[in-house]
C-alpha cells in the first residue's frame, strides 16, 4: 500500500531492526555486516558492546519533512536497569526520496553501540524510541563463557557454528 493511505495515526514504522556486527550507511544504502546477532561472548566484565544496531525507517510524506529525535538504550531484561543509551536524529530527508509518492520514504541508520560497557551476562534489550515513543525490542544475551577457539576479545555469536555447503558457480557453465 503506498504510504500516503497509511491510517493518520501511524507515522513511523520500523521495517528493519537487527544487530550485527558491523553496518553503515552510503548514499542512502544500508549496508550491513554479520546480521542477526543474538548472542555475544565476553570473556570479561565490564566491556564494550561490540554490536551495531542497523534501522531501516520508514515514514509517510510530512514525517519524512521532519527531523525527528531517535533513541535506542540497552535495558537489561531481568530488572529494567538503563546501561546505557545513544541518542541521534531522524530526518529530514532528502527532497529528492519524497517525490514519488508510490515508493515509501525511508530513512536508514547505523547505531554504534561500543560507547556502551556491560557489566554482566544476561538477557538484554535494545529499545528503539522515536520522540520518546517506543517503537521496538531488539532482544540479545550476553555470554561470559568463551568459545574454543575465541580471540581475547568479545566474540559475537548469530548462530551456532554449522558446516555450510559449498556454492558452486552456475553462470561459469
Amino acid at each position: 500500500m503506498p504510504r500516503w493511505l497509511w491510517p493518520p495515526d501511524l507515522k513511523v514504522e520500523i521495517t528493519i531492526a537487527v544487530l550485527c556486527e558491523a553496518a553503515t550507511v552510503r548514499d542512502g544504502v544500508l549496508q550491513i555486516l554479520g546480521a542477526g546477532v543474538n548472542r555475544v561472548h565476553m570473556p570479561t566484565y565490564p566491556a564494550p558492546l561490540p554490536t551495531t544496531l542497523a534501522l531501516r525507517f520508514e515514514l509517510t510524506l510530512d514525517e519524512g519533512r521532519t527531523q525527528r529525535s531517535l533513541l535506542v538504550q540497552i535495558v537489561r531484561a531481568s530488572d529494567g536497569a538503563d546501561i546505557g543509551s545513544v541518542a541521534g536524529t531522524i530526518g529530514p530527508i532528502a527532497q529528492d526520496a519524497l517525490t514519488d509518492p508510490d515508493l515509501p520514504v525511508q530513512a536508514v541508520t547505523a547505531v554504534e553501540l561500543s560507547k556502551i560497557e556491560i557489566d554482566a551476562e544476561g538477557r538484554y534489550d535494545a529499545v528503539i524510541s522515536v520522540d520518546d515513543q517506543e517503537l521496538r525490542r531488539v532482544p540479545f544475551a550476553i555470554r561470559s563463557t568463551a568459545l574454543p577457539g575465541s580471540p581475547p576479545s568479545a566474540r559475537i555469536v548469530a548462530l551456532p557454528p554449522q558446516k555450510t555447503p559449498a556454492v558452486s558457480d552456475k553462470s561459469a557453465n
